[in-house]
């Protein structure tokens, strides 16, 4: 069975596959899609598309290959540094998205039949099309996910610099303490909009070890005068 699960590139045998995804699948339709041999079929595609999937966000190729298909996500080069370095965060989309992809490819190519054996496709290969299709929606959760942990990381950072247990206070505390320095100006609006510190180096040009220091020496200062300015 598993077999059908290889590689999905033109081949000699390329028929031979196909025949066999065809037999696999009249047999499952015979079982209703349900069963140990389905489960086991399940899981053998589940790691397929698992395994594509990953080395797809690792590279950043998912993103050019949704484009094609109309999708275009535009990913920030703090979201390309993430998925390329972060394996929790590659693990994660491409779990949501295979989760998502299983349930619409047995309602859609095998209990409705949308898969066809002359329609040039293996199963595997027709898989990770649906994988791409469900894909845009799940990196869209991503992104609201991370904006909602980027905002409870800026109220964090934010009651840290003002020293007061109230975020609000630090853009009144920033204006009467920091000064009209350009540079930190930006650094604190992206705090405040909930960006993490790769993420302001990466936009402001800087390094992560500049921002971590400007951060430092703004707690600094506001410990040392925010007091005072507080009244």
């Amino acid at each position: 069975m598993t077999e059908t699960l290889e590689a999905d590139d033109p081949d000699p045998t390329e028929g031979d596959r196909t025949r066999a995804d065809a037999e696999l699948v009249e047999r499952l339709a015979g079982q209703g899609f349900e069963g140990r041999e389905y489960e086991r079929f399940k899981e053998a595609l589940a790691a397929y598309g698992l395994g594509v999937m990953k080395g797809w966000l690792q590279s950043g190729e998912i993103f050019a290959k949704v484009a094609k298909e109309g999708f275009p996500l535009r990913p920030s080069t703090a979201e390309l540094d993430e998925l390329a370095r972060d394996r929790d965060a590659r693990d994660e989309l491409a779990d949501s998205t295979v989760t998502v992809a299983l349930v619409r490819f047995r309602r859609q190519a095998l209990i409705g039949r949308s898969w066809r054996p002359d329609g040039g496709r293996s199963l595997a290969s027709y898989f990770v099309g649906r994988c791409l299709r469900e894909f845009p929606n799940e990196m869209r959760r991503f992104r609201r996910s991370r904006r909602a942990q980027r905002n409870e990381y800026a109220t964090d950072l934010l009651d840290s610099l003002a020293g007061s247990g109230h975020a609000t206070e630090i853009l009144h505390l920033f204006d009467q303490v920091a000064g009209p320095d350009e540079k930190t100006r930006r650094v604190v609006k992206l705090v405040v909009e909930g960006y993490r510190q790769r993420e302001i180096a990466d936009l402001t040009g800087m390094t992560v070890r500049a921002v971590e220091g400007l951060l430092r020496r703004l707690r600094r200062k506001l410990a040392e005068e925010g007091g005072d300015s507080r009244g």
